[in-house]
């Protein structure tokens, strides 16, 4: 009796909250509780990188439709980022850079702080930084399935990108704070795989977000004190053209409802006038805290699940098992057993 009533409080404070974030916190709440922490468009504006397309792209459209901020732009694909501007309300101002390969030594940050600076608009100061770019595979497979230069890619982008984009971009934001007397924001690339210790196939990617997580958590309380908001993004899913007919329709399949880049970043914005430190875009909520607290041996059954049903998405044929049965007919091939 007394699970029951706890699991109906329980739902019940989830729909109340749900009803709260839905129908009470409006946009014009939202856009004025923003300008009150990190300063009014006058004052600072923002960049975000990976901006030239998925939730990066999202941002920046938020950014400049909704909030008013002039905004700096960055992805490799200068063209898309220039498209961008032109449609775009407010000043916005492209900067093509691979930021895959732009922090090999302490030179390439000083040089990418070096560039942001030269493109502040005249009169403002950087309020924050939405660090947007990032790698991942959506079906992933066993470490050995990938190639060697396709795991340390996603190592330079995840982790090397995001540790020299916060070398970079921090005094800068202290420069907002000291300027303004308002807040600063950080915002990182994290993912549902930031929440877990291990993710079978999945191997590269938890590691790569459990650094990026572990990082913007500890600056968070490093720079509290300095006016600096360190705050951990962490999408499950965002909707695109491969994950839409994963969609659900009602009742329980409502709970992995997908949402759109835009629906994703109106959320992760809320969140970070509120001043939290990490965010899902306030979709799936239940998702993470499962990953937090919940079984291992169930996530990890999980993730497992999630490459099988990633392949047929993708039309793509994972292989999942052990890597001596994948390698049994290279080496009977190529290697004579020995005789005894």
């Amino acid at each position: 009796m007394a699970a029951k009533r706890l699991a109906e409080a329980a739902a019940l404070v989830l729909i109340l909250r749900l009803v709260y974030k839905r129908l009470q916190d409006s946009e014009a709440r939202r856009v004025q509780r923003f300008h009150k922490r990190f300063g009014p468009p006058k004052h600072g504006c923002f960049v975000v990188t990976g901006a030239s397309s998925g939730i990066g792209l999202a941002l920046a459209t938020e950014l400049s439709q909704t909030y008013g901020y002039d905004i700096i732009v960055i992805a490799r694909r200068e063209p898309l980022l220039s498209r961008l501007a032109s449609e775009l309300p407010t000043n916005v101002i492209p900067l093509a850079c691979d930021l895959q390969t732009a922090f090999r030594d302490e030179a390439g940050v000083l040089d990418f702080r070096k560039r942001l600076e030269g493109a502040l608009p005249a009169g403002k100061a950087l309020a924050g930084c939405l660090h947007m770019a990032g790698n991942s595979d959506l079906a992933v497979h066993g470490l050995t399935d990938k190639t060697a230069a396709r795991n340390l890619e996603m190592l330079d982008l995840n982790c090397r990108a995001t540790l020299g984009v916060l070398q970079a971009v921090v005094p800068l934001l202290a420069h907002h704070v000291m300027r303004t007397d308002y807040r600063a924001v950080a915002v990182t690339p994290g993912a549902l795989t930031a929440f877990v210790p291990s993710a079978p196939t999945f191997a590269t990617s938890a590691a790569n977000k459990n650094y990026i997580r572990a990082l913007t958590l500890s600056l968070r309380y490093e720079y509290e004190s300095d006016g600096i908001d360190f705050v951990c993004a962490c999408p499950v899913a965002v909707r695109s053209e491969i994950l839409d007919n994963a969609d659900g329709g009602s009742g329980i399949e409502r709970l992995v409802y997908i949402p759109t880049g835009l629906e994703w970043a109106q959320g992760v914005l809320a969140d970070l006038s509120l001043g939290l430190p990490e965010t899902n875009g306030r979709y799936m909520d239940y998702m993470t805290a499962w990953m937090t607290f919940g079984w291992g041996w169930t996530t990890r059954y999980f993730f497992q699940g999630r490459v099988q049903s990633n392949s047929v998405l993708l039309n793509r044929p994972v292989r999942l098992e052990p890597l001596r049965e994948k390698l049994a007919g290279v080496y009977r091939q190529a290697t004579p057993r020995p005789e005894d």
